[in-house]
């Protein structure tokens, strides 16, 4: 319901006032309560006189006064309002007016009767001022501020005299000695949770009155946070005047004090390329706005071993990650793959990628955890329960052989069919010369058939690049990456709700060169930048860290001693601190 309400006031040198209002509800309160839409600020107004509500009828008055409202001079509870209705408010009227084209009905009100006698006697009664309580406003004025200047600035700097000394100050003395701590009247906060158990004592981080935290108190306990860039970076970035307290905020309540707005890395990384020229690094903004594609790590030539590449995963062809190994992930996810053994199984990408401790990355993939059961190394029908060696040719080779050769020298059968075998003798029959050099000779034959055979070198070229060395072959060693995205961090244990299938398309991909991370359209679907509506609100530090690892220290110089700085510490835990640091500094 739109209502106007047109307000007309009668000036003292004659003449009148209007003042339009719009007021727009389900229903409109009349009354002298602040809550009301229509406020009539007379003490001769009740709280609440009356509420104009829409009902099927049209406008209609409702009053729960004792006896009602006075309507076109008739006392009513309930009455369905028509134009030039005529209500009295105590000294107001209000008369209906036609309805207009933006508003469903319309008032007038003004005052129809003068205040009385009544009206500034009660006013006179209610008006108080200081001088009737014996003093006057001056008197106050310099009372309070002789009060604020005491407790606020002349206890707390003169309590700053009083302080035990903090190198032997226990725990529980320096947070109650009075009145060294009346500085806790500065407190401009609530200190965050991880540093309540010392903030009870400022001069642990506030060294020096007056001074903001220095970076070496915080540096004090924070030893092993690194730089954010190579230090002879650090000047183009743009971080030499920057300190620790610019970007973690203490005194703001128990949240962490870790910066996580956008703005704060975009503010230098929007416009990377044009403040610094020729930079590798390109433009950032916002994720779903303004981020450029993925690029995974990955080898640059296992044949050789020559470290690792980062690809971008929307170039034309699509990148290849050539690691040395055969592997068809869709004929491994088919739903009628045959075990050896156990005849048709159903594998799931759980079923060979395993999460990590801490659910953050996979476990690395290796033979005996994750292949061996289907893909068994046997090679020897009359011995089943042996197996090459994996990982090494030349064990396996040397292992094969010497099988061979014991069991020709032991006269154990040299074939699966006995009639076939006619070297077999009886037990503890001596071999002759010629004998042994026939059975070597036998054992060498058979070691090269099953190693250049389908049992060896085809058993071994099924997962591996085989290279060609010193007449015989080799599996070149595979290079895999345990971490594609090292400068990034992804949790799949906070994605464990998403199929594997939905981010890696493994289901389709027929080579072990298909590189199966996600482009950055994929994690678009669900994230969006800190302002995102519709999306994940994600900032760049939900996938970042501003001091990365690998670079160096913050710290410059040899940490100072802990009972320095972190005097409300018991006596027990500041040596073990003490010795933990000096043992750090040593191994550095």
């Amino acid at each position: 319901m739109k209502l106007l309400l047109v307000e007309v006031t009668q000036r003292t040198k004659g003449g009148e006032t209007r003042r339009e209002k719009l007021i727009e509800s389900a229903s409109v309160r009349v009354g002298r309560s602040a809550n009301c839409e229509i406020h009539i600020a007379d003490p001769r107004v009740l709280l609440h006189a009356f509420t104009i509500e829409d009902r099927l009828g049209g406008p209609t008055l409702v009053s729960e006064a004792e006896g009602g409202v006075l309507v076109n001079g008739s006392f009513k509870s309930v009455h369905p309002i028509t134009p030039g209705d005529r209500i009295d408010v105590g000294p107001y009227r209000m008369q209906a007016r036609l309805k207009g084209d933006e508003y469903d009905l319309s008032f007038k009100l003004r005052q129809v009767e003068a205040a009385t006698d009544d009206l500034a006697e009660l006013k006179a009664r209610s008006r108080t001022d200081l001088g009737s309580v014996g003093l006057g406003k001056r008197g106050w004025s310099w009372l309070l501020f002789a009060a604020v200047f005491a407790i606020f600035v002349a206890l707390p700097v003169v309590g700053g005299f009083f302080k035990p000394d903090r190198k032997d100050a226990g725990m529980m003395n320096l947070a109650s000695h009075w009145p060294g701590n009346a500085d806790k009247v500065w407190l401009s906060g609530e200190i965050s949770n991880p540093h309540k158990f010392f903030g009870a004592t400022c001069e642990s981080c506030h060294q020096q009155p007056f001074i903001q935290v220095r970076d070496d108190a915080c540096l004090t306990c924070h030893t092993n946070v690194q730089m954010h860039a190579k230090p002879a970076d650090s000047a183009h970035v743009g971080l030499d005047g920057y300190s620790c307290q610019n970007c973690h905020k203490e005194h703001t309540g128990p949240q962490p004090v870790v910066l996580r707005d956008e703005k704060f890395c975009a503010s230098c990384h929007t416009d990377l390329s044009k403040r610094l020229a020729g930079t590798p690094l390109l433009d950032v903004r916002d994720f779903d706005r303004q981020h450029p594609e993925f690029k995974p790590s990955i080898p640059a030539d296992f044949m050789s071993g020559g470290g690792w590449t980062r690809v971008a995963l929307n170039t034309a062809p699509p990148p290849q990650e050539v690691s040395g190994l055969k592997f068809p992930h869709d004929k491994h996810l088919k739903a009628d793959l045959r075990h050896p053994e156990k005849g048709n199984v159903k594998l799931e990408c759980a079923s060979c990628h395993k999460p990590d401790s801490g659910g953050v990355g996979m476990l690395p993939i290796s033979f005996e955890g994750q292949c061996r059961d289907c893909h068994s190394l046997r090679f020897e029908a009359l011995a089943p329960e042996r197996e090459m060696p994996h990982g090494s040719v030349r064990e396996a080779k040397r292992m094969v052989a010497d099988f061979y050769a014991a069991r020709a020298l032991r006269g154990e059968p040299r074939e699966a069919e006995p009639s076939t075998d006619p070297q077999r003798r009886r037990p503890g029959q001596v071999l002759t010369e010629a004998e042994k050099l026939e059975a070597r000779a036998w054992a060498d034959r058979k070691a090269d058939e099953i190693l250049n055979g389908k049992l060896g070198k085809g058993l071994c070229g099924e997962c591996h690049m085989l290279v060609e060395a010193n007449g015989g072959f080799e599996v070149a060693k595979p290079q895999l990456a345990d971490r594609f995205m090292p400068l990034a961090r992804f949790p799949h244990k906070d994605h464990r709700e998403v199929p594997c299938l939905e981010c890696h398309k493994a289901d389709v991909s027929a080579a072990a060169a298909d590189l199966l991370m996600p482009g950055i359209n994929t994690c678009r679907s669900c994230h969006g930048g800190e302002k995102s509506t519709n999306k994940i609100a994600s900032t760049c530090v939900a996938c970042h860290v501003f001091h990365r690892e690998g670079l160096p220290s913050m710290r410059k110089e040899k940490p100072a001693d802990h009972a320095e700085f972190l005097p409300r510490l018991q006596q027990a835990s500041m040596t073990a601190m003490v010795a933990d640091g000096k043992a750090g500094e040593a191994a550095r």
